[in-house]
């Protein structure tokens, strides 16, 4: 089973789409305790749900101080706190890549040859594996394109990813 490191975002809109339990059904899923933090704000989409999975020890919240500054360069440290401790931790846990929706981050991990994807390429990845079928795929990818923001470029290279261009990703 891979592992992944996940942000806020990520995770927020996965919920949204119904897809996180599918998610952490399938993959190792890991997140600091920043990123939970975010998550569990009461009132907010989700915080409820995010507790209880928590408790059931289906994801691994890991204390931001394990690896906070790890890396230490100027372009993590402009990032948040969430985004910035997401990107360390893939390095302190070894996952295979990391789930990110900030526009910061996912520069940031091209730029290193990080493996990444953001919430709708997810969408697209569970369809390829055959973990959702065709009719929950199409309404979570316009689910995450309406309420994601998504640049047309990104959108656009969603909808066209092959299974071959998204070949790492599908290695179970």
């Amino acid at each position: 089973m891979k592992s992944l490191v996940i942000d806020s975002s990520s995770a927020i809109l996965l919920f949204k789409s119904g897809l996180f339990d599918i998610i952490i059904k399938n993959y190792h899923v890991f997140m600091t305790d920043a990123v939970y933090s975010e998550l569990i704000v009461s009132g907010h989409s989700g915080w409820d749900k995010f507790i209880s999975i928590n408790r059931r020890k289906l994801i691994r919240v890991i204390n931001d101080d394990m690896h906070n500054g790890i890396l230490g360069d100027d372009e993590l440290l402009k990032m948040g706190i969430g985004e910035r401790s997401t990107i360390s931790l893939y390095f302190v846990v070894r996952a295979d890549f990391i789930l990110i929706d900030d526009g910061r981050g996912t520069k940031y991990c091209k730029k290193n040859e990080i493996p990444f994807l953001n919430a709708l390429l997810m969408v697209k990845i569970l369809y390829f594996l055959n973990y959702i079928n065709e009719i929950k795929y199409r309404a979570a990818f316009q689910l995450l394109k309406k309420i994601g923001r998504y640049s047309v470029s990104v959108i656009n290279y969603a909808e066209t990813c092959s299974e071959e261009d998204a070949s790492f990703f599908l290695i179970k």
